[in-house]
C-alpha cells in the first residue's frame, strides 16, 4: 500500500526543482570522473625533474608528445608514462 501526501503545489515544485538539480549535479560529477585529465607544463616538469626549458627542447626534438590549443600547453598521462618507459624513468602520475 502506498502512502498519499498532500503538499501546497509551491512545496512540489520545490521538492521537483530540487531533484532535478541533484541530478544535474549527479550529471556534470560521473562526465567530470571521465574526463581524461591534461596535464599542465608545471606539472610535467615536476614530474619528470626538468626545467620548462628542457620540456620546451623535448617538445621541439620530438621527443615527448603533447596536446596544444593556442598558446596552451597540456600532457596526456600516456605521453609521460611513454616517454619514461623510453628512458627507464620511474615517475609517480595521478
Amino acid at each position: 500500500m502506498e502512502a498519499v501526501c498532500i503538499l501546497p503545489e509551491s512545496d512540489y515544485r520545490n521538492i521537483q526543482s530540487s531533484i532535478s538539480n541533484i541530478e544535474s549535479a549527479q550529471a556534470k560529477l560521473t562526465a567530470d570522473s571521465n574526463r581524461e585529465y591534461l596535464y599542465t607544463d608545471e606539472e610535467f616538469c615536476q614530474i619528470m625533474k626538468v626545467s620548462k626549458k628542457t620540456a620546451q627542447i623535448w617538445r621541439a626534438k620530438g621527443v615527448v608528445g603533447y596536446v596544444q590549443i593556442g598558446s596552451v600547453l597540456r600532457y596526456r598521462k600516456e605521453h609521460i608514462a611513454a616517454l619514461c618507459e623510453k628512458f627507464g624513468v620511474k615517475a609517480t602520475l595521478n
